[in-house]
């Protein structure tokens, strides 16, 4: 059977997309984002993963996080606790696992994948759970990526944020990646490769997976709303891959914005082929607000040191401008 593989990448890269494009395969079962691994970081230590939970414990974690991501699942919840109570793995590896086990054989397919793009910050866990399992990390262009965000109502519209926030998840991914996992066992997926040349670039996955290519994967467009289980917000699923977002970010975002991401993300978009537009990245030629909120930044991101993956996700000094009346602009 072929091994279980981990679609991981920063988020607004494009790993919805590909993992509905291996969904379509007729022996890949691959949920909807389970985020179980941050859910667990934020109640239990992840690191003593292997240590068996008393009973007690281990009922109350399946209990809550099955209530707690409960629209993921279309058993029933009391059904799916039996079903991972009864196996003996007691770690925390036993109700991920059987979960997707669970819904692989439901689904009647041959191999379970997982999608939850924050799971990059747990590869080292995750290959010690799964030391035969495979990972595709997804990469994409950060002034891509933070206009996508600044346009989604789930994401913050700061874009030194985004920024910051996309260079920590790739510097983190790639070094625990390098450090981890054996090179053979992870591959690097550029979004852009995947919607320039699709076809070509899912047989190279398919060939990496130890699967076999089936055209049924270039329309996953027509099956992507049985697959996704809450209202899609990204329309470009439901279509067929087209590359009409891949320049968005030249006209949604201004010269400043972009000199500002070029800027922060500077080694990582020449470590994966992208061209800066500006040449302009001296300090003054960059907003005034890019200092405050570059240190606003790394003061939430000292309070959140001890949490694997933390996001800074809403706009600069919140609460100070909803006092003050918003008199600093959002996204200057």
């Amino acid at each position: 059977m072929p091994s279980p593989f981990f679609i991981i990448g920063a988020s607004r890269s494009g790993t919805t997309l590909l993992r509905l494009m291996l969904n379509a395969h007729s022996s890949v079962y691959i949920p909807d984002e389970m985020n179980y691994f941050h859910w667990m970081d934020l109640r239990t230590d992840l690191s003593s993963w292997r240590i068996p939970r008393t009973d007690d414990r281990y009922r109350h974690l399946v209990r809550t996080y099955l209530h707690d991501r409960s629209r993921l699942f279309s058993d029933d919840l009391t059904m799916l606790e039996a079903r991972i109570l009864e196996t003996p793995d007691r770690t925390l590896r036993g109700p991920y696992r059987t979960l997707l086990e669970h819904g692989m054989k439901q689904a009647g397919s041959d191999v379970w994948g997982e999608k939850t793009p924050r799971n990059l910050y747990f590869v080292d866990i995750l290959h010690e759970m799964f030391p035969d399992g495979r990972f595709l990390h997804v990469i994409r262009d950060p002034r891509a990526v933070t206009h996508s965000m600044s346009t989604s109502p789930y994401y913050s519209n700061e874009t030194v944020f985004n920024a910051l926030n996309w260079r920590r998840s790739i510097r983190r991914g790639v070094q625990l990646l390098h450090q981890h996992v054996p090179r053979d066992r992870y591959r690097t997926v550029r979004y852009e490769d995947l919607v320039q040349a699709p076809e070509a670039s899912v047989k190279a996955i398919c060939s990496f997976l130890e699967l076999s290519f089936e055209r049924e994967m270039m329309d996953f467009y027509k099956t992507s709303h049985r697959h996704i289980h809450q209202k899609i917000q990204t329309p470009s699923v439901q279509q067929p891959v087209n590359q009409k977002s891949l320049d968005k970010w030249k006209t949604g975002l201004s010269e400043a914005h972009v000199r500002v991401v070029e800027r922060l993300c500077a080694s990582e978009m020449r470590r994966f082929g992208y061209a800066p537009v500006s040449d302009r990245t001296d300090g003054a030629s960059l907003p005034l607000t890019f200092g405050p909120k570059l240190l606003y930044w790394k003061w939430k991101s000292w309070q959140h040191r001890h949490q694997r993956g933390y996001e800074l996700g809403y706009p600069f000094l919140a609460r100070t401008r909803s006092a003050l009346g918003s008199l600093v602009p959002s996204n200057s």
